[in-house]
């Protein structure tokens, strides 16, 4: 009965861990989005900024309209903008599939190390009842 036991601390044990694991890189993860989030916003931020104040010297220096400048830096933005957006979700799908391949080998193993221990008990059970049956037998017992 010790050995029982020991068997389903263990496996108990093992599934403790995987799910510590599971949750470090679902938090690595996470913390990979917010800091590419925070990069992001923080260039286009400082694009926005930096195409204000230079729009806003060129009008004092020239006093003229420079609507077609203004159309061009805007497309630029914007062409950065969706840059930056599509290289952030490009990123996010690629740890979203790496998280779940990580999570769908990690369930596999803890699945296979649960039927290898169910297995494990079933040889164990098998044996003491051998050896009961075959006391029980010795002592002429029915």
């Amino acid at each position: 009965m010790g050995t029982s036991g020991s068997i389903t601390r263990n496996g108990a044990n093992e599934e403790q861990r995987y799910s510590q694991y599971v949750e470090q890189q679902k938090n690595e993860h996470q913390q990979k989005v917010r800091e590419l989030e925070d990069k992001h916003a923080e260039e286009i931020q400082s694009l926005a900024d930096r195409y204000k104040r230079e729009k806003s010297e060129m009008e004092k220096a020239f006093t003229t309209s420079l609507s077609d400048e203004s159309k061009r830096q805007a497309e630029r933005l914007a062409q950065l903008r969706e840059s930056h957006n599509a290289e952030y979700d490009t990123e996010k799908k690629k740890n979203d599939a790496e998280f779940e391949k990580l999570a769908a080998r990690e369930r596999t193993r803890t699945d296979n190390y649960q039927k290898k221990q169910e297995e494990n008990i079933g040889r164990l059970h098998a044996r003491y009842q051998a050896a009961q049956d075959e006391l029980r037998r010795q002592n002429g017992d029915s």
